[in-house]
């Protein structure tokens, strides 16, 4: 027996492997894999704010634990991750770090519990985001192994863009009263034009 590496793509695929033994006449086998039986995702942006939003992630399987992220496209574009297998190798090794510096015996537990992982659907909130800066929200099932101390993808990467428009700005007038009394000042601010923060 050998292994073979999972067919990630959406197509079969197959291949062709010599197996030869001295004083024997080479034999073929062939390889052939179905294509992934892909678990897709569905994404809405539920709300947005100029600097966060809520997102809605379903899974088209309940079963499986899922990575969900929200990355500036300027990360990806620096870091030089241009791949799906790029993506998932860079987020493997942070999350692995990331338990193996807590020392975490049940990596699926762990992920769930410090939302790492997700399972079902699952509303997000993305905080500290930027106006009019680009980001990529991007979600992909994950599979542990019998141990529960490993885990591997077990989807394609699904993705979208995100772009939070900025607030318009207001021009706003103040009317500022200063009170000095010895060494304490004491200020009285108040806008003539605007009732928000």
């Amino acid at each position: 027996t050998f292994d073979v590496k999972r067919n990630g793509e959406a197509s079969a695929r197959e291949t062709k492997i010599r197996v030869m033994y001295p004083n024997a006449t080479a034999s073929y086998i062939t390889v052939k894999q179905a294509q992934f039986d892909a678990i897709t995702f569905e994404m809405e942006v539920t709300s947005s704010t100029s600097t966060s939003c809520s997102t809605l992630i379903k899974p088209s399987n309940n079963d499986y634990a899922y990575i969900a992220y929200m990355s500036e496209v300027d990360y990806l574009l620096t870091a030089q991750i241009t791949t799906a297998e790029e993506l998932f190798q860079d987020d493997y090794n942070y999350y692995m770090a990331f338990a193996q510096q807590w020392e975490a015996p049940l990596l699926k537990e762990f992920f769930l519990m410090n939302y790492i992982a997700y399972q079902g659907e699952y509303s997000i909130d993305w905080t500290g985001m930027m106006p009019g800066k680009e980001y990529v929200l991007y979600v992909y099932a994950i599979e542990f192994n019998e141990e529960n101390s490993d885990y591997w993808l077990a989807s394609p990467i699904t993705y979208q863009m995100v772009i939070l428009e900025s607030e318009e700005l207001s021009e706003v007038e103040f009317d500022v009263e200063v009170e000095i009394n010895g060494p304490n000042a004491t200020y009285d601010i108040t806008p003539q034009n605007w009732d928000g923060y």
